[in-house]
């Protein structure tokens, strides 16, 4: 920080280190555009005159993401991100699992917490979590004439469960 002497000519390496809790997002000032990279925490500026330069920071937000059982949810918890940026969360079920919804302290945030692909603005560190179960089938079973079957009558299985059956003269 500060003003610093250099050689005319000379190539000079920046450094913003951001404090606790903040993220480097830009470089701004009359001569940012000398810079070899705004948009880097330590661009270089080759030194053909006077320049002055300022590195900004922002607000880092914690995002914490769960899964029930059945499913995942990417990015990976816990996400980091800038203060005023938008995550985009995906909810996958696994095989036989359906996505059911969001919930969590912050699922009101949610662009819409009833689809597997929702946007949330990050203003404050917050907590989703995706919610799945599992494809329910009903298998009904009965017996003819002369015999027995089990289980009898409707049974509810997880779709792509293995279920025993036995029939019984």
């Amino acid at each position: 920080a500060g003003a610093t002497q250099v050689i005319q000519g000379s190539s000079v390496s920046l450094t913003a280190l951001p404090g606790a809790d903040f993220v480097f997002s830009s470089w701004t000032g009359p001569d940012a555009t000398s810079l070899s990279n705004t948009a880097i925490p330590n661009p270089t500026i080759v030194m053909a005159g006077d320049y002055s330069v300022t590195a900004n920071f922002v607000a880092q937000r914690t995002l914490t993401i769960s899964a029930t059982a059945g499913g995942a949810v990417t990015p990976a918890s816990p996400n980091i991100a800038a203060d005023g940026t938008t995550v985009t969360l995906v909810a996958t079920p696994q095989a036989n699992y359906t996505f059911t919804g969001w919930s969590g302290t912050n699922a009101a945030d949610l662009s819409s917490p009833t689809l597997t692909s929702v946007t949330i603005l990050m203003y404050s560190n917050k907590s989703v979590a995706a919610t799945f179960e599992p494809i329910m089938r009903t298998l009904t079973v009965s017996a003819g004439t002369g015999g027995s079957a089990t289980p009898a009558g409707a049974t509810q299985v997880i779709q792509g469960s293995s279920v025993s059956l036995t029939a019984l003269p």
